[in-house]
């Protein structure tokens, strides 16, 4: 399944722009991928984030944890 750019696979890996950035399903809750991508400015969250939630439905994640940072 295809959002913008991002590729995700039934195993919840999550591909860009074929292969210019990937993330393998099994590290889903690894890290705060939200936080991270946050950081990017190549990255279109609205392209990646219901690709990153469609991945971690495709392997029944239903809880992750998100930081939040604020002043």
């Amino acid at each position: 399944m295809n959002f913008g750019k991002w590729k995700v696979y039934q195993n919840g890996d999550i591909d860009f722009d074929n292969g210019y950035y990937f993330i393998d399903g099994s590290r889903l809750q690894d890290e705060d991928w939200i936080y991270h991508l946050l950081e990017k400015n190549w990255v279109n969250m609205n392209d990646f984030l219901p690709a990153y939630f469609q991945a971690l439905k495709n392997i029944d994640i239903e809880l992750i944890q998100v930081r939040s940072f604020y002043k």
